[in-house]
């Protein structure tokens, strides 16, 4: 059985990173509050345009009272004030070991490590210029990268956590992701700045 994970936030990041997800056929879920938005990827599906091909997907979207069963890990993809919002929808969905990954350039990890422990928190940095061109349609105009960083104090060779893996595991096996650091075995813990960081490129 493959990782259930669920997008809080399906702006232009939420939705393009998800949507990638989505069409490489991973068990994903989204959510979101915008009543238009929602209603346009429900009847028309998720439509996103990069630059390897504007693609369309049909996901599963909820609004956070809908939200069903469990996950394992939640992505929270939300503007940084509405964090605390995004955490009080994910935590009752999250599974006993669920992760939770800010993908919020790294200004929210502690806010998630609070709930979960350090050791089940990813932060995520974006360059990635993009956009909400109209509800149900998100776009970027550049192939973009993004870092993923582990947020922990333990010792960087026991970097091998679950939370490692996990996120490795979803990145690699998506076709349409390939990472730049080939023969990484660990991502990088955010306090350490002397090692590189696996950098993945869209």
């Amino acid at each position: 059985m493959g990782t259930r994970m669920i997008v809080i936030g399906t702006g232009p990041i939420g939705g393009i990173i998800g949507g990638r997800l989505a069409r490489a056929g991973h068990d994903i879920s989204f959510v979101d509050i915008d009543r238009e938005h929602v209603a346009a990827i429900r009847k028309d599906g998720l439509q996103v345009d990069v630059p390897d091909g504007a693609f369309n997907v049909k996901v599963n979207i909820a609004f956070p009272e809908e939200i069903e069963g469990k996950y394992d890990m939640g992505l929270i993809a939300v503007r940084s004030n509405y964090t605390p919002d995004a955490l009080r929808t994910v935590l009752p969905h999250l599974t006993d070991n669920g992760l939770l990954v800010s993908m919020q350039n790294g200004i929210n990890p502690p806010l998630l490590a609070e709930k979960v422990g350090i050791d089940r928190t990813i932060g995520m940095a974006i360059r990635m210029g993009c956009r909400k061109v109209a509800p149900g349609h998100v776009q970027t105009a550049s192939r973009d990268i993004f870092i993923l960083a582990i947020c922990t104090a333990r010792p960087r060779r026991s970097l091998k956590t679950s939370s490692a893996r996990s996120i490795q595991s979803w990145i690699r096996k998506s076709p349409t992701i390939s990472s730049e650091c080939s023969g990484a075995s660990s991502l990088t813990p955010a306090w350490d700045t002397t090692a590189p960081s696996p950098t993945l490129r869209w």
